[in-house]
C-alpha cells in the first residue's frame, strides 16, 4: 500500500471516532513501517556497542555470537511495539549475566567476554581466555587437551571445541556416571560426547561397577586412582583411597568384559603414585594402557621448563593450582640425572617395561595384563614422596 494510502485511511479511521475540533489539532500523520530483519539486527549491535561503551573503561571487550545475535533479534521484536522490548532483554539476558561473571571474578580487566547461546537456547556470558590458551597450544603444533571439572564441562567444553581442543577431559576426585545436580538436566556424558565431536577421557574411578557405567556412555578413556598422587592428600584428608595396582585391576577388568561384550576398547589410564619405573610396570600388568606421569615428569633430568605464574601459585603435577604458594617452602623435585645416582628406572622408563616384559614372558602389552601380581603397597604412603620428605 502507497504512503499516502495508507495516510488516507488512517484519517478515516480518525473521523469515524472524533469530532472536527479534535481533528484540527493534528498536524500530520506519521506512519511507522514494519522493521525489516536486517533493520532489526542493526539495532541490536547498537545496543550492545552501548554496552561495549560502558566496559570499555575497565579494559574488557564484548563479542557477540551470531547465534546469540539471532536470539536476541528475534525475542526482542514486538509486532506491535518494534524493538522496544529489546533494550529490557539485554538488560535482562545479557548486562545481568555479565554482571555476575564481573562480579564472581571470572571475567576481569583485559579480558574478552563472549555472548553465545548454551545447548538449551538460553544468552551464556563466557570468558575468552580458554579459546585463547588453546589457540596458544595449537600455535606449537601441539595436541591441546583440556581439563574441565564436571560443573563446569557443561559451560566451557564446547568453547575449548570451538577454539580447536584435541581432546576433552572431565576430572574430578571421584566422578560416576549418575549424580545430583542443581540445573535441570545435568552433565549426562552420551549427550555431551555426541555434541563435542572430540575424544572424551573421564575419571576419577576405582571400581568395576562405576568403570563399566562410565565405559557404557561412550566415553573414550577413563582415568583410574583416588588418594595415591604424590601430591594428593585425599586419604590423609578424608580416608578415601584405594591401592593404585587394586584399582587398575578393578578397571582393566571391566574394560575387558565391556569389549568382549560390546568390541569398542576404551583405554585405562593408570593416574597417580608412578614414581619408579617398577611402578610404570606394575601399573601396566595391571591393565593400564596409558599412565599419568605427573611425579615422574615433576623430577626429570631434562633441563627445566619455565614455570608460568598463575594468581601467585606455580603448577606442580596433579595440585598444579595450589601446590606452591609465593614464598612458600616446597623441596626442590631432583633433577640429578646421572646413572650413578638414579637406580629407579626413570631415565629409561621404556626400556624398564620393556625388561619387565620380557622378565615376565610377555610379547605384547596385552600378554602383559595376564601376568600375575603380589603387591602389599601401605596405603598410607603409597606414592605420597613428596608428603613424605616433610
Amino acid at each position: 500500500m502507497a504512503y499516502e494510502r495508507m495516510k488516507d485511511k488512517v484519517m478515516e479511521e480518525v473521523k469515524r471516532f472524533f469530532r472536527p475540533e479534535f481533528l484540527n489539532r493534528l498536524d500530520a500523520t506519521i506512519v511507522f513501517h514494519a522493521l525489516s530483519r536486517e533493520e532489526i539486527h542493526q539495532i541490536v549491535d547498537l545496543m550492545m556497542n552501548m554496552v561495549r561503551s560502558e566496559l570499555k573503561d575497565k579494559d574488557i571487550d564484548i563479542e557477540l555470537t551470531e547465534a546469540a545475535r539471532e536470539h536476541l533479534a528475534e525475542k526482542g521484536f514486538d509486532p506491535v511495539l518494534g524493538a522496544r522490548p529489546l533494550r529490557r532483554l539485554i538488560q535482562n539476558e545479557v548486562e545481568d549475566k555479565l554482571s555476575d561473571e564481573l562480579l564472581g571474578g571470572n571475567i576481569a580487566e583485559g579480558d574478552t567476554a563472549i555472548v553465545d547461546l548454551d545447548e538449551d537456547g538460553n544468552v551464556v556470558v563466557k570468558e575468552h581466555l580458554i579459546g585463547q590458551r588453546v589457540e596458544e597450544i595449537k600455535s606449537t603444533g601441539a595436541v591441546a587437551a583440556m581439563a574441565f571439572t564436571p560443573a563446569t564441562t557443561k559451560r566451557y567444553s564446547s568453547l575449548a571445541v570451538e577454539a580447536g581442543a584435541d581432546i576433552i577431559v572431565v576430572q574430578s576426585t571421584v566422578t560416576t556416571a549418575r549424580h545430583m545436580s542443581r540445573s535441570y538436566t545435568g552433565l549426562i556424558f552420551s549427550e555431551l560426547i555426541s555434541s563435542l565431536k572430540v575424544p572424551v577421557v573421564v575419571g576419577n574411578c576405582v571400581s568395576y561397577s562405576v568403570a563399566t557405567e562410565l565405559m557404557e556412555t561412550g566415553i573414550d578413556a577413563l582415568l583410574v586412582g583416588v588418594g595415591p598422587g604424590a601430591a594428593c592428600t585425599t586419604r590423609e584428608v578424608t580416608g578415601v583411597g584405594v591401592p593404585q595396582v587394586t584399582a587398575t585391576l578393578e578397571c582393566a577388568a571391566a574394560r575387558e568384559d565391556y569389549f568382549q561384550r560390546t568390541g569398542r576398547y576404551v583405554s585405562v589410564i593408570t593416574d597417580g603414585r608412578i614414581r619408579t619405573g617398577g611402578d610404570l610396570c606394575k601399573a601396566m600388568a595391571s591393565g593400564g594402557r596409558r599412565h599419568a606421569g605427573h611425579s615422574l615428569r615433576s623430577g626429570h633430568g631434562s633441563p627445566r621448563p619455565r614455570l608460568q605464574l598463575g594468581h601467585g601459585q606455580r603448577p606442580s603435577g596433579v595440585a598444579a593450582r595450589h601446590a606452591h604458594q609465593r614464598g612458600h617452602q616446597r623441596h626442590p623435585a631432583a633433577v640429578d640425572a646421572r646413572p650413578v645416582h638414579v637406580t629407579n628406572g626413570t631415565q629409561n622408563l621404556v626400556g624398564a617395561l620393556r625388561v619387565a616384559m620380557g622378565m615376565c614372558g610377555s610379547y605384547t602389552v596385552r600378554d602383559f595384563h595376564q601376568t600375575e601380581m603380589i603387591v602389599a603397597p601401605a596405603i598410607k604412603t603409597e606414592g605420597k614422596h613428596f608428603q613424605l620428605l616433610g
